[in-house]
């Protein structure tokens, strides 16, 4: 039978199939380009967290192999030393006016002595709670006498008249 004489359910059915197969094809390429993408990615990243971890390694090298506790403290201290000598031009601000600078003066004082009442209370808690330590050392080891009274024999409990009937 020629490709004349066959009925259209199979023409279809083969075209279908053909589509199928075309479209089978081009997901599987797709499929397998994401697949090279991500593993390229992938190392990609790899060699960027190498890179850093290199570069992190060598810091700490530097710091615990080469430079002794007192060869910090000589660093600290130099960068500590470095102080522009216009340093008050620098923290005021040129814009700032006069009055604003007043205001800002006001709030830190303000900030100051609410610092200094939040010391003090501090310091009354410290001394309440030192106190109250030392009375609780003082009691530690002793027993204090819980007098509870309880009806004789031939009592009826509670021993008050008006509620016993």
């Amino acid at each position: 039978m020629t490709e004349k004489q066959l009925p259209d359910s199979i023409v279809t059915a083969k075209a279908r199939t053909a589509r199928i197969r075309e479209e089978s094809n081009r997901l599987e390429a797709e499929a397998a380009l994401a697949e090279e993408s991500r593993i390229a990615r992938q190392n990609e990243d790899k060699r960027k967290a190498r890179e850093d971890e290199d570069r992190w390694i060598k810091s700490m090298e530097l710091v615990s192999s080469k430079e002794t506790m007192e060869n910090l403290h000589e660093r600290i201290r130099k960068m500590r030393e470095e102080v522009p000598e216009n340093i008050q031009d620098r923290l005021r601000a040129p814009h700032i006016t006069e009055k604003m600078q007043a205001q800002i003066d006001l709030e830190c004082e303000a900030g100051r002595r609410a610092v200094a009442r939040a010391q003090a209370q501090l310091d009354a808690n410290r001394a309440a709670r030192a106190k109250m330590e030392a009375i609780e050392r003082e009691r530690e080891g002793q027993m204090s006498p819980v007098h509870v009274p309880n009806p004789r024999q031939d009592e009826k409990f509670p021993v008050n008249k008006a509620t016993i009937k």
